[in-house]
């Protein structure tokens, strides 16, 4: 009954939403990597002007309610709790390299981007937290700047309805991530405990960076998501591939 009700209403949202794909993006068969690539590209800079015209409600910045990282490893012994988070630069980024395939009823996407850096921005709060022997519970604001962002991007979708009333559903976005540099801005108003939190997370960046990661793939994948799934919905699959 769930699948049933939820198919009815994503046609019922895509019946009620008015769309035209942009001419720059070219139909592209789902075997046509280079297609693929150029039409992701043409997105991108549309996401970048007007992302309404692909039914995105934004890419600069992309927002995220809450990233929770929990404890454990080594340095990051607390949990660190994000709210209010924006991620910027997304939309500048250089598709790499595609690769596509359909298996069954599936559409699987293995996406390769650039970007010289990420930056995020977000409310933070630190509880149970020491550094050094010194008692560093903090909340306040924080940016984050990732340098030379690489990432690999897979993305599956179902192929689900038929004929005008086919779409693509996103159904999962699994990202893998390298980067060259980390730094870290904390503002409490606090000077001293400013100082010591910036100097730890930018002093030792690689050791919390690979702490931080699965977590730090969860938030990317749930951006990610957060801008394909309304293109998917918003455009039937005969306005995006080619049978």
């Amino acid at each position: 009954f769930q699948q049933v009700f939820g198919f009815l209403l994503l046609t019922g949202i895509f019946n009620y939403v008015n769309s035209e794909l942009p001419p720059s993006i070219k139909i592209c068969s789902p075997s046509d990597t280079e297609c693929i690539k150029v039409a992701i590209e043409n997105s991108l800079l549309i996401l970048q002007k007007d992302p309404s015209l692909l039914h995105v409600a934004s890419i600069q910045p992309i927002e995220v309610d809450k990233w929770v990282v929990p404890a454990g490893g080594i340095i990051v012994l607390f949990e660190q709790v994000y709210t209010n988070i924006k991620c910027y630069n997304f939309g500048f980024s250089t598709v790499e390299s595609v690769q596509s395939q359909i298996q069954n009823t599936s559409l699987i996407f293995s996406i390769n981007i650039y970007n010289p850096q990420i930056e995020f921005k977000a409310d933070y709060e630190f509880k149970n937290t020491t550094f050094v022997k010194i008692p560093t519970i903090s909340k306040g604001k924080v940016s984050h700047k990732l340098s030379n962002y690489k990432a690999q991007i897979n993305i599956t979708g179902d192929i689900i309805g038929q004929g005008d009333e086919k779409y693509v559903s996103v159904t999962s976005v699994k990202i893998n991530l390298d980067i060259s540099g980390y730094i870290s801005k904390f503002q409490t108003g606090n000077f001293f405990l400013d100082t010591i939190t910036n100097k730890v997370f930018n002093t030792n960046w690689q050791l919390i960076f690979w702490e931080m990661k699965p977590a730090l793939h969860q938030m990317f994948e749930h951006a990610f998501q957060k801008v394909m799934s309304p293109v998917f919905l918003a455009f039937p699959y005969s306005e995006l591939f080619l049978d």
